[in-house]
């Protein structure tokens, strides 16, 4: 195809574009394609009249292709209607046959089997509605949840399938909720408590990665401190953080940011879930023993999305939106300090800003295509950013921005290559340097030998082996052999006898008690038997009975954690086996404790 070389001021004019603020350097030429209408042959001129049939002729062709192109569209958009229409009623059908096999009890075969068509269906449904909406079977962002889809109230009971975790967190926050979330998946409960829209506390029934044990890992405190905190919770009933306090391993400031963070990746963990059902309770205050935190927007959100959004998501997303271009909404500023973005978040949003699209940002401001996909994908969810159209202002700006980012850089790497020449000049210099003082030093020892006589010779010899490290080495002192004279060590003293074991059914000052545990705990009540039991054990240590009933029901208890609770059981079983070493329950017991804790 023929170029016709094209000054750029030349073409602004053609455009109408004002050109005042533009460089006069003449150093930037572009090279415009203009494709003929009607090529002419070499040599032949045409006239007006050939010129204006050409023109005319084209802009027929040109219309009827246009024509033709437009009832194609038209009549793939009616078959993508019809299409979209029976995917949709097949995909209600299904969400009935799944609620009602779930209420029946239906096998995990059949369950499974409507989960996978009806996700297949929904699939199918927005690569529909993308077709009639004229996107080429592409999501774009507006078509991603965010504020536009938020105006129908959300349902207080539902399945996170149905509802993302994401979501429900990001419209507590616009309706201002104060309550709790309560989730569950398989037989795990959790909770999540707001306070004006603001997650603020979490409860689980999974044990999971308890603050103890983080402590540990994280070097805050060490294994021995966590096992005494923990043996004191069983002991005494006291909390892991009054225990760890009272003992000094924590100071109380290091043990509210602990727990802060712990309780915030909790909450954030929710976004990795996609099964579950949730339910909403307005005005639910969280309990006592829970801590409550206040969290900026950019530590839930930002980094829920960021850390737990599956891949294939954040991909399908990017690859939708590469092509558009972004920027921020008006409300971004008011939430811009509480997200907590870095220096690569702020590179690409100032990209966005001037008029590139999303692949062109992510790509220039060298940040990874997932992490862009997430941090967009996040301010999506809550409402900061949208489509816009830059316009032509906006594309001068971008080209006057590129020179001078060009020009900063090579300026940068100038300044670079100086500073790296005179670093190398450096090193060259103080290597010969090095050079001429060896030389000097060989040429008067050389000179000092020759002219000094044997004696001197030898006497400057001896001296620099007594200056070497062998020399030291052979000169350090002998260090005396230990004693062998040491007593032998004296045989540790027998055993006492062992306490003949006592019946748990006579009277006794702890029988009532005894018997009290034994019943709450057959009934499920073990704090209630814990209780009973530790006071028969503190009334008549004496009964195996008791300490064995003490150690089962703490077993048995699960807000105690279990590396706690070992150490406690087995100096009960110890104990217990001391009084009745012949009692084969307290044996078999006392061996699995034993093996569990190695």
């Amino acid at each position: 195809m023929p170029t016709t070389p094209l000054d750029p001021e030349d073409a602004l004019d053609l455009l109408g574009i004002d050109d005042a603020g533009d460089d006069k350097s003449g150093q930037d030429v572009l090279d415009v394609e203009f494709p003929p209408i009607n090529p002419v042959k070499p040599g032949a001129t045409p006239s007006a009249a050939a010129f204006t049939t050409a023109v005319d002729a084209d802009l027929k062709n040109k219309l009827a292709a246009a024509q033709k192109a437009k009832e194609k569209a038209e009549a793939e958009k009616a078959t993508a209607e019809r299409a979209l229409k029976t995917a949709q009623d097949r995909t209600r059908v299904l969400e009935t046959d799944l609620a009602t096999a779930r209420a029946a009890g239906a096998g995990r075969g059949t369950d499974a089997g409507i989960v996978k068509e009806r996700d297949a269906l929904r699939a199918e449904v927005e690569h529909l509605r993308a077709q009639v909406a004229g996107r080429g079977g592409k999501v774009s962002l507006s078509s991603l949840p965010g504020e536009d889809e938020e105006a129908a109230p959300l349902p207080k009971e539902g399945q996170l399938e149905q509802v993302p975790y994401g979501r429900i967190l990001v419209r507590m926050l616009r309706d201002h909720f104060t309550g709790r979330l309560a989730f569950k998946t398989g037989t795990a409960k959790r909770e999540v408590y707001f306070e004006d829209g603001a997650p603020v506390a979490y409860s689980s029934s999974e044990p999971g990665e308890r603050l103890g044990r983080v402590l540990v890992t994280q070097g805050r405190i060490t294994e021995e401190q966590y096992l005494a905190a923990a043996r004191a919770m069983v002991e005494r009933g006291a909390k892991l953080t009054e225990a760890l306090l009272e003992m000094g391993a924590i100071d109380a400031d290091r043990l509210q940011n602990e727990q802060r963070q712990l309780t915030r990746d909790q909450i954030i963990s929710g976004f990795a879930l996609t099964q579950g059902s949730y339910v909403l309770e307005t005005g639910k205050t969280p309990p006592d023993e829970v801590g409550r935190f206040e969290f900026k927007a950019g530590e839930i959100y930002l980094q829920g999305y960021r850390k737990y959004v599956p891949e294939s998501e954040i991909k399908a997303l990017y690859s939708s939106i590469k092509d558009a271009y972004v920027r921020p909404r008006s409300e971004f500023s008011t939430f811009r300090p509480h997200l907590g973005m870095d220096q690569d978040d702020e590179r690409i949003l100032k990209m966005l800003g001037e008029a590139y699209t999303v692949e062109e940002a992510v790509d220039r401001s060298g940040v990874a295509a997932e992490r862009g996909a997430r941090l967009l994908g996040a301010l999506k969810l809550l409402g900061l950013i949208s489509e816009w159209k830059p316009g032509v202002a906006e594309f001068e700006a971008r080209l006057k921005a590129e020179k001078l980012r060009q020009a900063e850089e090579a300026l940068a790497l100038k300044q670079k290559l100086q500073e790296r020449e005179e670093q190398l000049f450096n090193e060259v210099q103080k290597t010969l340097q090095r050079i001429e003082a060896s030389i000097k030093d060989v040429a008067r020892n050389v000179g000092t030998g020759g002219g000094g006589g044997g004696g001197g010779g030898s006497a400057g010899a001896a001296d620099m082996r007594a200056a070497t490290p062998s020399a030291r080495k052979d000169a350090s002192p002998a260090i005396p052999a230990a004693s062998n004279n040491a007593p032998p060590p004296q045989p540790s003293p027998p055993a006492s006898e062992p306490v003949v074991d006592a019946v748990a059914g006579e009277d006794g000052p702890g029988h009532e008690k005894y018997k009290e545990g034994m019943r709450q705990a057959a009934a499920g009540r073990l704090d209630e038997a814990e209780t009973a039991l530790r006071e028969a054990v503190r009334l008549d240590a004496t009964r195996p009975a008791y300490l064995t009933a003490l150690a089962r029901v703490l077993l048995a208890n699960p807000r105690y954690e279990r590396a706690g609770t070992l150490p406690v059981v087995r100096s009960l079983l110890d104990r217990a086996q001391a009084l009745a070493p012949g009692d084969a329950e307290v044996s078999a017991l006392l061996q699995r404790i034993q093996q569990e804790m190695g």
